[in-house]
């Protein structure tokens, strides 16, 4: 195990250039760890293992001192190459017994989630939540990390809580197999036209996706772009802030209709950025055409593959009138303008979060 650890973490790029003395060791004893092939329950400041604290009531002293070493497969080697350890240290601040432990929760959860064998050819799910494409990418940014594009489709969505956050882990696990060996983050650019408590107000699956993303994918997000805010979606964020750390809460823009264009250009290359977005792609999504790119991303024949759809295309997804290439520009931010009028306070706050980004 130990060397086939050490073949799986890539060499491709340092990860550990620009870290100090600490960070450095910090990093170097999480990677020893790793190479180990087991992750204990609890580890020391030098990565030893630990007796469990003991501390609690008689049935929590045993349950952890039932805690058994997790055993790495090779599948979570390959997992936790170079940006993965630094992920995590930088989640925890290079606190390398609090890394150790998200890394092992982590590990823990991919196995018991799935997270390896979720597939367009075992998950029909899958395939239908991509002809919603209401979740996919569509280029990079001007750091090289791949933009994932959240459209909302005006249709109902059938699938269930659970289908829609294993959708969105396995779009996610797409996105980072697309990176190159030095990039190790995404950036988000979403609409929230079409926002409704009716649709989107499941709070078990918001907790669910706070969860996979915060504790399971830390350090992954570069920026995330919210436009076309409605009022419902800023109460819902006021709520879950809390249970949001502050890092990535700081990579959150709500960007302001009055100057999105400009905002995101300094991000984003015009010619990348979707026309509904304030940019010059009229990027339309060919269901099969990007099925065929996914299953690429496995290593899957695509040859072989029976869409669910046959060799007709699925229904064309329907966006809301600010959310959508297929229009005029200029009837858009119309679409835009009335949104506004709906939401002022809404508005008037993307517009001050807006500047008072522009101005850190």
């Amino acid at each position: 195990m130990a060397a086939s650890g050490a073949s799986a973490l890539s060499q491709q790029h340092d990860f550990t250039e620009g870290l100090n003395d600490k960070e450095r060791e910090a990093f170097q004893i999480l990677q020893t760890l790793v190479r180990s092939g087991r992750l204990p329950p609890q580890v020391d400041l030098t990565g030893a293992p630990v007796a469990s604290a003991a501390a609690g009531s008689s049935k929590d002293k045993n349950a952890k001192q039932q805690e058994q070493d997790v055993v790495l497969t090779e599948q979570d080697i390959k997992f936790i190459d170079q940006a993965c350890i630094l992920r995590y240290l930088r989640a925890r601040n290079f606190h390398v017994p609090k890394s150790a432990r998200m890394l092992r929760e982590s590990v823990e959860w991919r196995n018991s989630q799935g997270v390896y064998k979720l597939s367009i050819t075992t998950h029909p799910f899958i395939e239908t939540s991509l002809a919603r494409a209401n979740m996919y990418m569509n280029g990079r940014d001007k750091g090289g990390r791949p933009i994932i594009v959240l459209r909302p489709n005006i249709y109902h969505d059938p699938h269930s809580s659970e289908e829609k956050l294993f959708f969105m882990c396995y779009a996610l696990e797409q996105a980072f197999r697309t990176m190159e060996p030095h990039i190790y983050q995404m950036t988000w650019v979403c609409s929230l036209d079409g926002y409704s408590m009716k649709h989107n107000g499941d709070l078990k699956f918001a907790r669910e996706l706070l969860n996979m993303l915060q504790n399971h994918n830390p350090e992954r997000l570069g920026q995330a772009f919210f436009l076309d805010v409605p009022f419902l979606f800023r109460a819902a964020w006021k709520a879950m802030s809390p249970f949001i750390d502050e890092k990535t809460k700081s990579k959150v823009h709500f960007v302001a209709n009055s100057n999105r264009t400009e905002y995101l250009a300094k991000y984003i290359d015009l010619d990348v950025l979707e026309a509904c977005f304030g940019g010059t792609n009229r990027f339309q999504i060919d269901h099969h055409q990007y099925v065929k790119k996914m299953l690429d991303l496995e290593g899957v024949d695509h040859s072989t593959f029976k869409s669910t759809f046959g060799t007709e295309a699925p229904p064309k997804p329907r966006y809301s009138k600010t959310a959508t290439n297929d229009i005029d520009p200029a009837e858009a931010a119309a679409a835009r303008a009335n949104l506004e009028k709906d939401a002022p306070d809404a508005a008037a706050e993307a517009e001050a979060d807006a500047a008072a980004a522009s101005a850190e």
